[in-house]
């Protein structure tokens, strides 16, 4: 009888010992086709703080973290392949623990390489938004042809941003402070899957920090800021573009700026022709002119700067995104929530175009609503390459 309870004590402690440390994996479930951007969390239960936990993808570390939240963000790319993820991790005592989750892949007899066009199409009515459209309720036109929307989703698919602020010298005082007010109301209102970096600029790079999930890194990249130096809109708006074409998804820009542009190296055409290869969406934030402000500067004449003000207006209007004017800095803050709340009510529409010739030319897109009286703001078109 001893001899059974000292055995029974044993295994106690054994399964006890093999369970100091449980890792499930909770995000994405089983059985589902990965692809794209994927978030993966990992429950972790443990009597003490384990030495690391660790993300493993297809056999390759995808990063180690020391504490939790244990969540990860993995681009597992365009293909319906199968993929493996692995969670696992020490103890306290340096005992190994692990959790695997196999994703099937789609089997795919032929293949035909026809990317999908994404549209963000925002639906307003005198100025609100109408969030209660139906597939059915678009028509939606490629060079005059129409197409068939393969895809229709509303404005919870996860976003990527570049808040683009200006700190120039004449950011100076209570200008600074409401622009940062409005940039922490945007990182306050991210959602789980968003992503978002800082690029602060005068007339060259004064701060950025990684695209990032977690709000308070990046709420981080805000201590500590000062205003100086000239303006280089051009330049950093080209920046963020090339920044954002590696990224998946809806990719957005907010630039906070008055606009005039004293120090850049290019002209808003070669810009223009950057973000028409893109699918980004531009928003302006656009800032008045503080009193005694030149219209001309070193590099260019007021008519040269007028025609730069006019082509990055144009620039902004083709993304699909808006031109937000400022009275005063006050309204930056609630110009940024509303912002991020259009983007929570756009439709997204996907189609694969009939004819895709990927030769660089320009098709012209056009979206209709079956009902009228709507305002319809989406990009005008892309470039086929």
């Amino acid at each position: 009888m001893k001899l059974a309870i000292r055995l029974a004590l044993a295994l106690w402690l054994a399964t006890a010992a093999a369970v100091a440390l449980e890792i499930r994996i909770m995000v994405p479930p089983a059985g589902e086709v990965l692809l794209g951007e994927v978030e993966v969390v990992a429950e972790v239960i443990a009597e003490r703080p384990p030495r690391f936990i660790e993300l493993i993808v297809d056999g390759q570390s995808a990063g180690r973290l020391d504490r939790g939240p244990y969540r990860w963000i993995v681009d597992l790319g365009d293909r319906t392949a199968p993929h493996s993820l692995e969670v696992r991790g020490e103890d306290a005592e340096g005992r190994p623990s692990s959790s695997v989750l196999e994703s099937p892949g789609v089997r795919v007899d032929s293949e035909i390489e026809v990317e999908l066009v994404p549209l963000y199409v925002t639906v307003t009515r005198d100025g609100a938004a109408i969030e209660t459209l139906e597939r059915g309720d678009f028509t939606l036109l490629d060079d005059g042809r129409r197409e068939k929307i393969v895809t229709f989703e509303r404005g919870d698919v996860p976003l990527t941003a570049v808040l683009l602020l200006d700190v120039s010298e004449s950011m100076q005082g209570r200008q600074l402070d409401g622009a940062l007010a409005g940039v922490r109301a945007f990182i306050d209102g991210m959602q789980s899957l968003d992503q978002a970096m800082l690029l602060l600029f005068s007339d060259q790079v004064q701060r950025a920090t990684p695209f990032t999930g977690f709000p308070e890194l990046l709420r981080a990249g805000l201590e500590g800021v000062t205003a100086e130096g000239g303006t280089a809109v051009n330049d950093h708006l080209y920046l963020a573009l090339e920044l954002l074409a590696a990224r998946r998804g809806r990719r957005v820009i907010v630039l906070l700026s008055d606009g005039l542009d004293s120090a850049s190296v290019l002209a808003m055409k070669d810009v223009l022709s950057t973000g028409r290869r893109g699918s980004t969406l531009i928003y302006w934030l656009r800032l008045p002119l503080t009193a005694g402000q030149s219209f001309s500067s070193a590099w260019r004449g007021a008519s040269e700067h007028r025609r730069e003000m006019a082509d990055l207006e144009r620039a902004v209007r083709r993304s699909g995104g808006q031109i937000v004017t400022l009275g005063r800095i006050d309204e930056a803050l609630v110009a940024f929530e509303r912002i991020l709340a259009e983007l929570r009510g756009q439709y997204v529409l996907g189609y694969y175009p009939t004819v895709d010739r990927d030769d660089g030319s320009w098709h012209r897109v056009r979206v209709r609503v079956a009902q009228p009286g709507l305002e319809v703001r989406y990009r005008d078109g892309y470039v086929d390459d």
